[in-house]
């Protein structure tokens, strides 16, 4: 799962087995360690069967992305991009399936992610 905080939005994008993990109710984690004094940051997203709406949370050295049961389920099973709130008029958050880039990158594995509906198909 990756993490983009940019200009009053979050964004997460997951692989295929990530978001599998997250409609089989498990609740998908991502550590940093800075390796300073056992410092560490911790980012997060669960699902929950009584959110009404996507949120975030942050308390101390982690960020919780909570997002309704019945959204996530859909957003899975279909060819939907992504899922979007901006709660309370504050940061736009968004939670997006993980596409193969049109171009190879050097030290990347893209094996799990989505692949990419602009490629060329031969």
């Amino acid at each position: 799962m990756k993490l983009r905080l940019n200009d009053g939005s979050l964004r997460l994008r997951l692989s295929q087995s990530e978001v599998n993990a997250v409609i089989n109710g498990k609740v998908v984690k991502e550590s940093l360690n800075f390796g300073v004094n056992g410092g560490y940051f911790n980012y997060l997203l669960l699902v929950s069967s009584e959110a009404n709406e996507i949120y975030a949370t942050i308390k101390s050295n982690e960020i919780r992305i909570t997002v309704p049961e019945s959204q996530v389920m859909d957003w899975a099973k279909t060819d939907m991009v992504g899922l979007y709130n901006q709660p309370n008029n504050s940061m736009t958050i968004a939670i997006e399936k993980d596409f193969q880039c049109l171009h190879q990158r050097v030290g990347e594995d893209e094996t799990d992610n989505y692949p990419n509906p602009k490629a060329k198909v031969n």
